[in-house]
C-alpha cells in the first residue's frame, strides 16, 4: 500500500521521487509507492553519489518551496555533512533571478501602467535574488530612490501545489511507518554558534547594498499592490 495519488499532483510527486532516488532514498520511495511515479525513468544507480552542489541545483530547480527546504538545511549541520551544507548556504541569498521581461510584465499589471510611467528609471540588474521575489534599484517620477521588491511570477500557486503534495507523502509516512511516527530527534547542534561561512563577505555586501538604498523605508502607495511594493 502506498499514498493515494491525486492526478493533478503527479508532476510534483515525479519530481520528489526523483529527488529522493537521486540522494539515495529509493528505501523511502518505495516505502512510500512514489516508485510508480517513476515509470519509464532513466535512474541512477541506487546509492550512487551525487555532489553537493547538484543537491542546491536540483532544489533550485524544483522552485521556491524547496529552496526554503534547502535553505532550513543549509542550517542543520548535525544532519547533513558540512559539503552539503556549505552548498546549501547559496540558496540563502543567490538564487538565479526571475528573467526581466517576467519582472516588468508582473509590475505592469500590478500597477496597471508601463514601467517607465510607473518609474523614470528602473535598474533591469536585481539588487538580491530570493525564493519568492527579488529586489530591483528604481527612481520614482518625482527623481526619488526606491527599492522595488517583485513576487516572483506564480509563486502562491506553485507553493500551494507543493505543499499539498508534501503533506499526502507526510501523511502516509505518519500514519505507515515506524520512521514517520517516530519522535524528533534532539540536535546536538542547538545552543552551538553557527560559523561563517565562505560566503558571509558577499552576503554582508549585499545587505549593506541594500541597507543604504533602504534606511529609513517606507512603502510607496502610487507603486506598490499586492505583488510589487517600492520602498524609499
Amino acid at each position: 500500500m502506498g499514498v493515494s495519488f491525486k492526478p493533478e499532483r503527479l508532476r510534483r510527486y515525479r519530481d520528489l521521487a526523483r529527488l529522493l532516488w537521486k540522494y539515495g532514498r529509493s528505501d523511502l520511495v518505495k516505502t512510500v509507492g512514489l516508485d510508480e511515479a517513476l515509470v519509464g525513468e532513466v535512474l541512477p544507480t541506487d546509492g550512487a553519489a551525487a555532489e553537493a552542489e547538484q543537491l542546491a541545483d536540483d532544489l533550485e530547480t524544483m522552485g521556491p518551496t524547496f529552496v526554503k527546504l534547502g535553505q532550513l538545511l543549509s542550517t542543520r549541520a548535525d544532519v547533513l555533512p558540512a559539503p552539503y551544507v556549505e552548498a546549501l548556504t547559496r540558496l540563502q541569498d543567490r538564487v538565479a533571478p526571475v528573467p526581466v521581461k517576467q519582472v516588468v510584465d508582473v509590475v505592469e499589471s500590478e500597477l496597471a501602467m508601463p514601467l517607465l510611467v510607473a518609474f523614470r528609471e528602473f535598474d533591469e540588474t536585481p539588487l538580491a535574488a530570493a525564493s519568492l521575489g527579488q529586489v530591483h534599484r528604481a527612481l520614482l517620477p518625482d527623481g526619488a530612490v526606491v527599492a522595488v521588491k517583485v513576487q516572483r511570477p506564480g509563486v502562491r500557486e506553485e507553493i500551494a501545489e507543493d505543499l499539498a503534495a508534501l503533506r499526502d507523502v507526510a501523511e502516509f509516512l505518519d500514519a505507515h511507518t515506524d520512521w514517520g511516527r517516530r519522535p524528533p530527534r534532539e540536535s546536538p547542534a542547538r545552543g552551538v554558534p553557527a560559523q561563517p561561512s565562505s560566503t558571509s563577505s558577499t552576503t554582508a555586501s549585499r545587505r549593506r547594498n541594500l541597507t543604504t538604498l533602504a534606511r529609513n523605508p517606507r512603502v510607496v502607495r502610487t507603486g506598490s499592490s499586492c505583488r510589487c511594493r517600492s520602498k524609499g
